[in-house]
């Protein structure tokens, strides 16, 4: 499914089968992320908490924009929970909150 599904502010990008990269917009969107079969996301911005704790699993990365050198701490946990999430059938949306720089990607599998 097509990104251009989400409002102007969001975006949000399947990069491998089942797999999204996106925004902070993109992962307020309750209804584009059941449309999209989105049954996993990783938070990564500590700015915010999970939105929809009762309706998708969440693995919240607790780092800011900034910190670019915390990334490679949470890499191995990340890559377990979107595993956990293909294996179970779902999809997961890896987002932050306003600055990508590359961090959520150096986590994607």
């Amino acid at each position: 499914m097509a990104s251009s599904d989400l409002p102007d502010w969001s975006e949000a990008h399947e990069i491998i089968d089942r797999v999204w990269v996106g925004n902070v917009f993109a992962a307020t969107d309750n209804a584009w992320l059941k449309r999209v079969g989105i049954t996993h996301i990783v938070c990564a911005a500590a700015e915010i908490v999970p939105l929809f704790p009762l309706e998708f699993a969440y693995l919240w990365v607790r780092i800011y924009d900034w910190e670019a050198d915390e990334v490679m701490s949470w890499v191995d946990r990340v890559r377990a929970f979107v595993d956990r999430g293909l294996e179970l059938g779902g999809s997961v949306l890896i987002h932050w909150y306003r600055l990508p720089r590359g961090r959520v990607v150096t986590s994607c599998p």
